[in-house]
């Protein structure tokens, strides 16, 4: 029901008497009747009734259509009435007599569309005869007020369907603020998932972090062992060049005793080239033995230092052999510590593969959880 359709008005009518005892109420405005309203007399000032002209009446409207009431008479005849108000003889001599209904009579309007009007017809009639009341000329301007509403139960039929339209609003916002809650707590619980496999995914990360920590560790230490072993070859290579520079003295050595033997051997040689010449001079003249035995003499203590300058010479020899083979054992030595040296290279380097490795299998995991659970 919309705001204009509403009706609750009080109308004061002046009512000009007509002919055939009829008057008419006219309401200064044309009003739009409405099927669900009802219309009561809450007022009546009447010239002819106050004069008590006529004192067993009711008043009824004939232009409007109204529900009816069955009124009997004394022949127990039903007769259908529409008045407004009943007044059975009642009149006062103390009062002035203007219509004031305790309980005025609302009846429901009966058109079935709306209704235009600008005035009510009004019909005074004689309750026992149903005929019209006998008026005078002399009688004043009527003035009556009536009371149009919207019918209670109409209201009431509208206040229960705006009710349960307002309820069923509000029961579909329930069941949507429910969906809602429900979408919520849907949410809320793929939230917790989501978190939870946040917290599964940062735990493996952490995990795959420790290892790749390990594996970096272990690269560091293979570096580290790399590095040692690095030094160690460096070191073993000072030391074989050290021990080659001490067997190219000792060579050196070797060459100048050889050089000493060969020439004691030179003068043995001409020691013994010049015994052999005395000898041929003693065989030659034994005259000049003297002389000779003296030259062989001298020739044999010649043979004899040159003997002992060879004996030095081999002595001198034999200890350069000696340093030389010295030498050799200290570079062989030094080659099988440079092989050793060489062989902790490559296995630092073996493990340095294998860290390698483990840093590349550990990042290609994480990656692939990652891609997992990016895709869950």
């Amino acid at each position: 029901m919309s705001a204009p359709d509403y009706c609750d008005k009080l109308f004061m009518c002046s009512s000009v008497n007509q002919s055939a005892n009829s008057w008419t109420a006219y309401l200064g405005t044309s009003l739009t009747i409405k099927p669900d309203w009802e219309i009561a007399l809450i007022s009546a000032n009447i010239d002819g009734y106050k004069k008590k002209d006529f004192t067993n009446f009711h008043i009824s409207i004939n232009n409007i259509d109204v529900a009816s009431e069955s009124l009997y008479d004394s022949s127990g005849n039903a007769l259908a009435h529409k008045a407004l108000y009943y007044n059975s003889g009642r009149w006062s001599t103390t009062e002035d007599n203007v219509i004031h209904p305790r309980e005025p009579i609302y009846r429901e309007m009966t058109n079935s569309t709306d209704l235009s009007i600008s005035q009510f017809d009004i019909e005074i009639r004689d309750n026992a005869s149903g005929n019209l009341v006998t008026a005078d000329a002399t009688h004043a301007d009527a003035f009556l007020v009536f009371h149009i509403r919207h019918r209670a139960d109409k209201l009431l039929a509208f206040h229960q369907e705006a009710t349960k339209d307002s309820a069923d609003l509000i029961k579909s916002a329930c069941d949507t603020i429910a969906t809602n809650v429900s979408t919520v707590d849907t949410s809320i619980g793929t939230l917790n998932s989501s978190v939870n496999t946040v917290d599964s995914s940062i735990g493996t990360l952490d995990a795959t972090c420790l290892q790749i920590k390990n594996a970096t560790d272990d690269v560091k230490s293979a570096v580290d062992l790399v590095k040692t072993a690095t030094d160690t070859v460096a070191s073993n290579v000072n030391t074989v060049d050290s021990s080659i520079g001490t067997l190219d003295a000792t060579c050196l050595q070797i060459k100048n005793a050889t050089d000493d033997v060969k020439s004691a051997v030179d003068l043995v040689k001409t020691a013994t080239d010049t015994v052999a010449t005395n000898v041929s001079t003693v065989n030659t003249s034994i005259g000049t033995l003297d002389t000779s035995v003296d030259d062989v003499k001298d020739a044999v203590d010649l043979v004899k230092t040159a003997v002992d300058t060879v004996d030095t010479s081999i002595g001198t020899l034999n200890s350069s052999v000696m340093s030389v083979d010295t030498s050799v054992q200290a570079v062989d030595t030094s080659v099988q510590t440079l092989d050793t040296s060489v062989q902790n290279v490559d296995s630092s380097i073996n493990t340095l593969d294998t860290s390698v490795g483990l840093v590349k299998t550990a990042v290609d995991e994480n990656k692939a959880q990652i891609r997992y659970q990016l895709i869950s």
